[in-house]
């Protein structure tokens, strides 16, 4: 029997998921488009800061960073659109098919309850067995875990896919289509690292990663919208400053925590996973002992009565900080990734110095999860 067979024939577990089925079909959207918006901007502006000349690297391929990191710099806003574009737009055009791939139960994929899972070398190794790179390999139970790793190795790879041809990029203020073989798949892989940004995202946000994703279990039902959405909410303005800040001072510490550079795409998030796994137990007891005012019963759709996001929130602040800034590290890594990926270090940017699209996609296409 594997692990994800085992983890549902566990008897309290497997009420768990019958009464969250019952409930309601799919996880809430993580983060809202504050959040969402947050960590992709927040991202946009680490790998700004990061693209300063390093006496390593080539003086070309400094120059070359630093046209990156300028060009991020100048699309934040618009790297913060796509980042909602999954929950604003992909979930209503394919709803069965793009839920699995905002999240990844930790706790079913390895036959674990929440509260006995460790973020150790060994749980990542065990997490790595089960998780092969080609998704098609996936039982459909094990399936029933989600996908967000594979989802954000996938916008990886397409944007590394989109700057594979491109050889010289002209321009500077110019609308999104004006040069097919050149700025235009600039901006295509803008869209593509934007949109990669909400799945990143979607990985910090605990709740993303266990099976009771919104509190059933525990008599705290309604604590996922209200953790990544109502509190993100009420403590904005003035968050996004204290994530930036943070991002700043724990980026180098996360990145060797995570052993970021070791890990292919898919890797990496799911170590992130694990990390957003452990915090549930917490999460969960600040929930209960300073925000919850009735505790929700199970078998019913009632959600938990909770204090008032602007008082009961400030309680979240440091859990909440954390996360946006983790999943604003984890996303300014994988972009970092890309513009130092040798299809994009080899364009000519030489001519595009102050590059910058005067449109954005508003409605774009739904790209399709690989099979």
């Amino acid at each position: 029997m594997t692990p994800f067979c085992r983890r549902i024939t566990l008897a309290g577990l497997a009420y768990g998921l019958t009464t969250s089925l019952l409930l309601t079909s799919t996880p809430a959207l993580a983060w809202g488009p504050i959040g969402h918006r947050m960590i992709a901007e927040t991202a946009a502006i680490l790998v700004h800061r990061d693209s300063a000349p390093d006496s390593r690297d080539s003086k070309a391929r400094n120059a070359k960073k630093v046209w990156w990191g300028n060009l991020f710099n100048r699309h934040r806003f618009e790297l913060g659109y796509y980042a909602f574009v999954p929950d604003a737009i992909f979930r209503h055009e394919a709803d069965q098919l793009e839920p699995p791939t905002h999240y990844f139960d930790v706790d079913l994929a390895l036959g674990q309850k929440i509260s006995e899972l460790r973020d150790t070398p060994e749980t990542f190794q065990k997490l790595v067995k089960l998780s092969p790179p080609d998704l098609s390999k996936l039982t459909s139970t094990a399936k029933k875990a989600g996908t967000v790793p594979w989802r954000v190795q996938e916008f990886h790879d397409l944007a590394l896919q989109e700057l594979k041809p491109i050889q010289k990029v002209k321009g500077g203020y110019q609308p999104g289509q004006s040069d097919p073989q050149g700025a235009s798949k600039i901006n295509q892989t803008l869209f593509l690292m934007g949109v990669m940004a909400h799945y990143t995202g979607d990985s910090t946000m605990p709740y993303h990663a266990t099976l009771d994703y919104n509190g059933w279990d525990t008599d705290q039902a309604g604590i996922h919208f209200f953790f990544e959405s109502d509190c993100v909410n009420a403590l904005e303005p003035g968050l996004s400053e204290q994530v930036l800040k943070l991002a700043f001072e724990k980026k180098k510490d996360w990145l060797k925590a995570w052993n970021a550079t070791s890990l292919t795409p898919l890797q990496l998030v799911l170590k992130v996973l694990i990390d957003s796994a452990v915090q549930v137990p917490e999460l969960a007891r600040v929930d209960r002992e300073k925000v919850v005012l009735k505790p929700s019963k199970k078998g019913t759709k009632a959600f938990a009565e909770r204090r008032d996001a602007d008082q009961a929130c400030e309680a979240f602040r440091p859990l909440l900080t954390q996360q946006l800034a983790k999943g604003a590290v984890l996303t300014a890594a994988l972009w970092e990734r890309i513009d130092s990926s040798p299809e994009a270090q080899k364009i000519d940017v030489s001519e595009a110095k102050d590059l910058q699209f005067s449109d954005l996609k508003a409605n774009p296409k739904y790209i399709s999860p690989s099979p």
